[in-house]
């Protein structure tokens, strides 16, 4: 679990950065929203599966 947050972390701010520059912005909103969209389904996605009935 620990390297699939990592790995969206990851992906979520480097692919941000991508977008920003891309549009040429001067500050990194798009790393900053999409680091955050990504780590919020995956706490989502980890509150789920954790508190399921198994």
């Amino acid at each position: 679990m620990a390297t699939t947050m990592a790995g969206l972390a990851a992906l979520g701010f480097f692919g941000g950065r991508w977008i920003d520059n891309y549009l040429n912005f001067q500050k990194p909103v798009f790393a900053i929203a999409l680091l955050m969209l990504f780590l919020s389904a995956f706490m989502i996605k980890l509150v789920k599966d954790v508190s399921q009935d198994k």
